[in-house]
């Protein structure tokens, strides 16, 4: 899924967490102020130590969930599949939790939003313990905390998981994991998906269904997979015909019987030999005195033996229905090791053939060289 697809679809979540993050701020500010009321006495130098690394702990998290965020809206879907059909643990787990990127998105939201505040907290109580006024504290605030945050919290990380998203992404699966059992347990992610869902509701907007059919799941996975390292547009073209091959039937490509070169069971050598020759193809069918398809005999085997009579030459014909697939029938085909089938109507009666030329070329394009 592209990053447009995803900012529309995380808009609702963003603008509930600023709100949240706003007011985790304010609330920052105001225990700050209150505990420095409460305790008129200096915090100690140890305090000061366990806030400081509070601080700087809420900025690392910060960013690793920046990161996170970013990796989600760069991870090659396309990629990530693959290594957990290969059986990596990891990439499958991320598989699982990236299958319901709503709920992925707002966890990574709530989480970055509270570090945010341990960040804003561990910073103005360590302000507060070294004796600056209100005043004071918000204007080092801006000149310490915003440019750290945005820097080490916003930048630096994000940059980092765009470049290394289908590297770094599994590494953190767990992580991600446990962060929205948590956040689900504790009711905050379903909040945040229940303000998201209104206000979609109030802007007239209607919510996305993250279930989507397996074939639509592929089609998108392979569109995801274009560009720079990905699929070229051939090959996106080739898994396009993939898809397509499944509603085209025999019907669709075979030649009607009516413009079949055929011979009788009967046939001489010298009349086979003729036809081969007027007609130009490879294999002729061959029927009874009925009309019914009794066997094919090839040109190949009609040169090695020139001389010999039709049914000897003639193989059992391999029948197929005219509503079954193309790709239905290139198995049989496969299966009897056959390059042309008779297509036969309930009654057993010849309507057609088809090659496996005819099969394929749908899928791989014209082979007029076959």
């Amino acid at each position: 899924m592209k990053f447009p697809a995803f900012a529309r679809k995380i808009a609702p979540f963003t603008v509930a967490l600023a709100a949240m993050s706003a007011c985790a701020t304010a609330s920052a500010r105001e225990i700050g102020a209150l505990t420095d009321a409460q305790t008129p006495t200096p915090i100690d130098m140890w305090s000061i130590v366990g806030f400081t690394l509070l601080a700087a702990g809420g900025i690392a998290s910060a960013g690793l969930l920046s990161g996170l965020e970013t990796g989600v809206y760069s991870l090659s879907r396309l990629r990530l599949s693959i290594r957990a059909a290969r059986g990596d643990a990891r990439a499958a787990l991320l598989a699982r939790e990236y299958a319901r990127p709503g709920r992925l998105l707002s966890t990574l939201l709530v989480s970055c939003a509270c570090a945010g505040w341990l960040a804003s907290f561990g910073t103005s109580q360590v302000l507060d313990a070294l004796g600056f006024g209100p005043v004071e504290a918000v204007l080092l605030d801006l000149a310490i905390l915003l440019p750290t945050v945005f820097l080490f919290g916003e930048v630096l990380p994000k940059d980092l998981f765009r470049v290394h998203a289908d590297r770094w992404m599994p590494q953190f699966a767990g992580v991600l994991r446990v962060l929205r059992v948590v956040l689900c347990v504790t009711g905050i992610v379903p909040l945040v998906a229940g303000i998201a869902a209104l206000a979609t509701r109030m802007i007239g907007g209607r919510a996305a269904s993250e279930s989507v059919s397996a074939r639509a799941r592929i089609a998108a996975l392979l569109a995801e997979g274009a560009g720079v390292e990905g699929l070229s547009e051939t090959q996106l073209g080739f898994a396009d015909r993939v898809f397509t091959m499944r509603d085209i039937t025999v019907l669709q490509e075979m030649r009607p019987w009516k413009s079949v070169a055929m011979i009788s069971e009967g046939c001489l050598p010298a009349e086979r030999a003729r036809v081969f020759l007027a007609s130009g193809v490879s294999r002729l069918p061959v029927v009874n005195s009925e009309g019914i398809a009794v066997g094919v005999v090839g040109a190949a085997d009609h040169i090695a033996q020139p001389n010999a009579s039709t049914m000897t030459l003639c193989r059992k014909p391999l029948l197929v229905r005219g509503e079954d697939s193309a790709l239905e029938a290139i198995q049989s085909m496969r299966r009897g090791r056959v390059q042309i089938a008779v297509v036969a109507d309930r009654a057993g009666r010849p309507i057609g053939i088809v090659s496996m030329k005819d099969l394929v070329e749908p899928l791989i394009g014209d082979l007029s060289g076959w």
